[in-house]
């Protein structure tokens, strides 16, 4: 039913648990409560939800270029933290995925808690001849060429930065201006989008200045992509959306790789030398988690393993809160996605980065 422009959930939908696809699903009416809690995930409490889809978060939008929001729902909405979100970043090779595909991962994501948004971005056309310098694409499309993925991704944190609190607060207020804190989720194309964002600050700076790119307050990578030239090398049959999404020039590959940026200032030498592009010297990473299931067909671990590595030699002083996790998710390259330890996972990186703004410790 709809009620002040959200979608909600039906009320035998709010306890949540794991059926044979993988998704984490509602428990079946007439469950009992230790019926449903018993085949829960890890949380101690599940929330109903509601949703607003088909947001813009510009001028003028591209259909793309809207976002989807998944709201908590409670009796006393003070149980809520409305301070934090997670935002999601779909994958799909800079070119298919659509934010549509992820409404239950919104709901579920809602159901534990977290305000939570499902982000679209305008996507690189498939190419059909790349045969010569100039590639014909699919429908005769106009080429759309990195950085626009993750400008389109950058604007709309911004606006929920600046602008999501009337959507998301119980009373519609608009003097909650929206959450502090927004934890980013990608996966597989979209985590290469959450590791040039963090490592090139200056796509949220333009649009919210230092205060909005701090409010970053974790990143979750899964199935990453972080090194294109590695990709490439890999992977040959990849080039066509590689193509499509960076151009052939594989010096434009590096500077769009977030393996090889620095959050740190580097010197003349080592730009030169070790083919990094350094920060200012003023920034740090928020804490990261990198997860890789290892059965992933698609993908090598040597990307996460080795963009690992990166992050504690470049990371400025946020590079010691980074964690590689390869045990937590097994399944293929999409498939982790629909299983309900990729939920608990990033519940507890959420929770526990969260708990370090309640006690003090940041």
């Amino acid at each position: 039913m709809w009620n002040n422009g959200r979608e909600h959930t039906e009320p035998e939908e709010m306890w949540v648990r794991t059926d044979e696809s993988g998704w984490i699903t509602t428990a079946t009416a007439g469950c009992g409560d230790g019926d449903a809690r018993s085949r829960s995930c890890h949380v101690s409490h599940f929330w109903m939800s509601s949703s607003v889809f088909d947001i813009p978060y510009c001028e003028n939008p591209h259909p793309n270029q809207h976002l989807d929001l998944y709201i908590p729902e409670e009796n006393d909405p003070a149980n809520i933290n409305w301070d934090r979100m997670v935002v999601y970043i779909h994958g799909g090779a800079w070119r298919t995925g659509d934010r549509s595909q992820f409404r239950k991962l919104g709901q579920q994501f809602s159901q534990l808690g977290f305000p939570t948004c499902v982000i679209g971005y305008r996507l690189s056309p498939k190419i059909v001849d790349f045969s010569t310098d100039t590639p014909k694409f699919e429908k005769d499309a106009p080429a759309l060429y990195h950085p626009a993925h993750l400008e389109d991704c950058a604007r709309a944190i911004a606006w929920l930065w600046k602008r999501s609190g009337s959507y998301i607060h119980p009373d519609g207020s608009d003097s909650y201006r929206g959450p502090k804190r927004f934890y980013l989720v990608g996966h597989s194309a979209g985590a290469h989008i959450n590791g040039m964002l963090m490592f090139e600050p200056e796509h949220l700076e333009r649009l919210g200045g230092r205060e909005l790119f701090d409010a970053i307050a974790g990143v979750v990578d899964v199935e990453g992509i972080f090194d294109i030239p590695l990709l490439s090398r890999m992977y040959p049959s990849y080039n066509d959306f590689i193509y499509g999404a960076f151009t052939k020039d594989v010096k434009a590959w590096v500077d769009a790789s977030p393996r090889f940026k620095s959050m740190r200032k580097l010197t003349e030498e080592e730009e030169r030398t070790l083919n990094l592009k350094g920060g200012d010297g003023t920034h740090c990473l928020p804490p990261y988690l990198i997860v890789q299931s290892l059965e992933d067909e698609l993908l090598s671990p040597d990307q996460a393993v080795q963009y690992f590595e990166h992050i504690l030699k470049e990371g400025g002083v946020g590079a010691g809160r980074a964690t590689l996790d390869t045990t937590s998710l097994q399944g293929s390259h999409s498939g982790v996605l629909r299983k309900r330890a990729f939920f608990d996972t990033v519940a507890a990186f959420v929770n526990g980065v969260d708990g370090s703004f309640s006690n003090g410790s940041r």
